[in-house]
């Protein structure tokens, strides 16, 4: 499987002038030069090898499904750079997302994806000329990739890097003059290799054999050869085949750390080491370093050994250490129906529990998906679902040049209206006896990959249809230069 470049670079989608509806972009996609990008040694492409023919597609976010389309471009070498050109299209939501964005001032990036075929690679201290130049390998050597192809252009929501950071014109007239940024690329391995090692960097084993084994789904991780999900996933196996060879191969009971008593903590120890089975992401801001550091030594339970241990916490005496049709009905009794012990009442809820995770595997779901409506809007509360209404202050503040009599004129300050309205949108999963019985964790997966998922593309296509629904917004009267629906040429 071929490693994919993302050239990261600036990006100008211009403006329509009167009468004309289609949206043309431009950019420099590379300049030739030598690049230094994380996760890769220093990388030059050669141009003369690069295979850059054809109709481009446009993407959003490199999504492979025809919705994301936002247009196609052609690519071409000129003066020893890489140039990208093409147009937007209206014919999808996604196209007219970015038309939209573009209206509204919002800054996005381009992401340009370049399979290497033949790569080149020199020792510290090589010279070489390519690209018109002549270019010297550094102390970690360099990398030419003498041949590949140019898969995609995509647009995404700008980065935490300000370098990366390109300003977009498209339908508003902000200014007479639009200011380009110095071009800035960026390379990026297809994996997230910064994420990959942070990973395996901070899992410390006891046995050095399972270390040994962890490296091969490292390599494999880098490499591309399976997803981040995946790597996770068998770093999660990997740990609890420490934790057990730790214990065979104790000899001597160790003494235990010192801790204050963790009878009301039992209960998230429990929740705790089940989101540790369900692969959690960022775990550690939900609990507390105790409360995960008892969770490890309890092990990572299942559906059933969770639904045992409040079973067992609230007086269930377990004849079986498995959940069959013979016994879910007095094992459900007594793990929703906390009781009275000798050492007092019960706080084991598994119905807290369930729901507290459900609801963390819901987040991780829903925060998948794409949030670019958190830019160019605002979370209010309401407190109930009548009509409510906003307030947006308005200005004109702008500063003026003084005449030579030194008079300042006063500004003006005034406020926009609107009127919002809550509603509920819902869906629900059930934990059912089958899923139980056969301690499946996929029932939960579920909620996090669909149901939460799910909540979040809702969320986006209330949002965006509301958005684009902008005509009577977006005028002429606010310096925009289209002022109805777009339509073809």
């Amino acid at each position: 499987m071929p490693d994919i470049i993302q050239l990261r670079a600036e990006v100008e989608i211009q403006a329509a002038s009167d009468g004309a509806k289609t949206k043309r972009f431009s950019m420099v996609a590379y300049s030739g030069g030598l690049m230094s990008p994380a996760g890769w040694p220093n990388v030059v492409i050669d141009l003369g090898g690069a295979n850059v023919g054809g109709d481009i597609p446009i993407l959003a976010g490199h999504a492979d499904d025809l919705d994301s389309i936002v247009g196609q471009g052609q690519a071409t070498v000129q003066n020893n750079q890489l140039h990208v050109a093409g147009t937007i299209i209206d014919a999808t939501s996604a196209g007219q997302k970015v038309v939209a964005l573009a209206r509204s001032g919002i800054s996005l990036q381009a992401s340009v994806g370049f399979t290497p075929d033949k790569r080149e690679n020199l020792p510290a201290g090589s010279k070489v000329s390519v690209n018109g130049r002549t270019l010297t390998a550094g102390n970690q050597g360099l990398t030419i990739i003498r041949s590949g192809r140019l898969r995609e252009v995509s647009l995404l929501p700008i980065g935490a890097d300000p370098n990366t950071q390109v300003s977009i014109a498209a339908t508003a007239a902000q200014s007479k003059e639009t200011k380009i940024m110095p071009e800035t690329i960026i390379i990026e391995p297809k994996t997230d290799s910064k994420k990959i090692l942070a990973r395996w960097k901070a899992t410390k084993f006891n046995q050095q054999i399972v270390a040994d084994q962890t490296e091969n789904y490292l390599h494999a991780a880098l490499a591309g050869e399976i997803s981040f999900t995946d790597f996770e996933h068998q770093m999660v196996l990997a740990e609890n085949r420490d934790l057990r060879l730790t214990a065979n191969y104790a000899d001597l009971p160790k003494a235990p750390a010192i801790h204050a008593s963790t009878r009301d903590t039992q209960p998230q120890v429990i929740e705790a080491s089940f989101c540790k089975t369900l692969g959690l992401r960022e775990i550690e801001k939900h609990y507390k370093p105790e409360v995960l550091e008892a969770a490890d030594r309890s092990g990572c339970p299942g559906v059933q050994e969770l639904i045992l241990r409040a079973a067992m916490a609230n007086g269930y005496d377990a004849g079986r250490l498995r959940i069959d049709a013979g016994n879910i009905r007095e094992v459900l009794r007594a793990a929703f129906q906390p009781g009275i012990q000798a050492s007092g009442v019960s706080t084991i809820d598994v119905s807290s529990i369930l729901s507290n995770t459900a609801n963390k595997v819901l987040l991780d779901g829903f925060s998948s998906v794409e949030q670019t409506w958190r830019l160019i809007s605002k979370i209010r509360p309401v407190k109930d679902f009548k009509d409510s209404t906003s307030h947006r202050l308005t200005d004109s503040l702008e500063y003026e040049e003084l005449p030579p009599s030194g008079e300042i004129h006063h500004g003006t300050l005034g406020e926009e209206t609107y009127t919002n309205r809550a509603k509920t949108h819902a869906k629900m999963l059930a934990l059912t006896r089958e899923a139980i019985i056969n301690d499946d964790l996929g029932a939960f997966d579920t909620i996090r990959q669909r149901l939460g998922r799910g909540a979040a593309l809702k969320l986006n296509k209330v949002f965006w249809t509301a958005f684009l629904d902008d005509a009577a917004f977006f005028t002429e009267a606010r310096g925009n230069l289209l002022t109805g629906v777009l339509t073809d040429d």
